[in-house]
């Protein structure tokens, strides 16, 4: 084999090792992100549930507040003689859920979180509900929410959206 096949040789084997070495790279860039991407997606959906199970089971809600520090909707609790608060506190991120069992942290990533309020009966003529500011009228909680967290490996962000519409099943009419 001569000086010219051997630098030939070489040249096409350093190819097709750094081709082989960025597509590995790739591959565990994207599969770092998908898993980032699920668990902060399996941890949304937890919340969700958590949260639409306790609003369905209420028994109203008490009030609504917003302030700079804090985001608070307050529920009575389905025996009627207690509470439970959701809280975001936008400075750090954090939903959390309070009530007679204790608090408990639902998401450490929650970037936004907003709701409306609605009254009982649709508008006339559509399948709209009518907006209220009064907890005392309110017979279902819209809620939305954005999750977002940093990739381990990649520069990029996993950002998870929820949204959800939750009918009070026990409030008194």
């Amino acid at each position: 084999m001569t000086l010219v096949e051997m630098m030939v040789a070489t040249a096409i084997g350093s190819i097709a090792f750094l081709a082989l070495a960025s597509l590995t790279l790739f591959s565990a860039r994207s599969f770092s992100s998908l898993a980032d991407y699920s668990d902060l997606n399996r941890s949304s959906r937890m919340a969700l549930d958590r949260i639409s199970r306790e609003i369905r089971q209420s028994r109203g809600l008490l009030s609504a507040t917003v302030s700079p520090r804090e985001k608070q909707l307050v529920f009575r609790s389905p025996d009627g003689n207690d509470t439970f608060t959701i809280t975001y506190e936008p400075p750090i991120k954090l939903l959390k859920l309070k009530n007679s069992d204790g608090e408990q942290i639902l998401s450490k990533d929650c970037v936004s979180f907003k709701w409306q309020l609605f009254q009982r009966n649709p508008q006339p003529g559509s399948f709209d509900f009518t907006v209220t500011t009064n907890p005392s009228l309110c017979k279902m909680v819209q809620i939305d929410w954005n999750c977002a967290r940093d990739t381990q490996k990649s520069k990029s962000k996993s950002q998870s959206a929820q949204s959800m519409k939750i009918v009070i099943r026990k409030r008194p009419n």
